[in-house]
């Protein structure tokens, strides 16, 4: 394999890795020794877009706005207990000319929709992988993502590639999301 695709996968393994390792702090109520209040659960939505997959261990997210996935083999989101996991998101649109503020800011959007279907925000978020094709852009980006978030930021990496799919690309945002609420969908 080339050295670009070991360091696609490394970094998607230092993400799962620092998501797991987040989780697990949250999950047993203890930040630096401190009690963490956490209010009672909510149900999650369900309806539109959320779905309990086959195995019945995953609930996908495939809000109606970003269209229907599956042709390319892969969803907007899969839910697993409180965890989302959210695919990358290009922020391209067809015939419209490459800018990367617009492909950035319409990622974060998209990215967004799938929060919402899930029951969540862009605040959920607790780790994201941003990959660049011109690592020049990276203090554009960085402004952009505080504009858009504001505060709390998540864990991140930004990372230069060469290239991403669709070819007009120039970044991808993947992301892990905690959710506030509890997982309710049927079948």
């Amino acid at each position: 394999m080339s050295r670009r695709v070991w360091t696609y996968a490394a970094a998607q393994v230092l993400a799962l890795f620092l998501a797991f390792i987040l989780l697990s702090a949250v999950t047993k109520g203890r930040v630096e020794g401190a009690q963490v209040q956490r209010s009672a659960p909510q149900s999650c939505p369900s309806g539109p877009g959320v779905q309990l997959a086959a195995g019945g261990n995953k609930t996908i997210i495939m809000p109606p706005s970003l269209g229907d996935s599956s042709a390319s083999a892969y969803s907007h989101g899969v839910r697993v207990g409180d965890m989302l996991f959210l695919a990358g998101h290009t922020g391209t649109a067809e015939n419209e000319p490459t800018n990367f503020d617009t492909q950035a800011r319409r990622a974060f959007a998209q990215l967004e929709a799938v929060l919402k279907t899930a029951g969540g925000s862009l605040n959920d978020i607790v780790t994201m992988t941003v990959f660049i094709t011109d690592v020049r852009l990276g203090p554009e980006f960085l402004k952009i993502r505080k504009e858009i978030l504001g505060r709390d930021f998540p864990a991140s990496a930004l990372i230069g590639v060469s290239r991403l799919m669709p070819v007009d690309g120039l970044l991808e945002i993947q992301a892990i999301a905690v959710l506030p609420c509890r997982d309710t969908a049927t079948r």
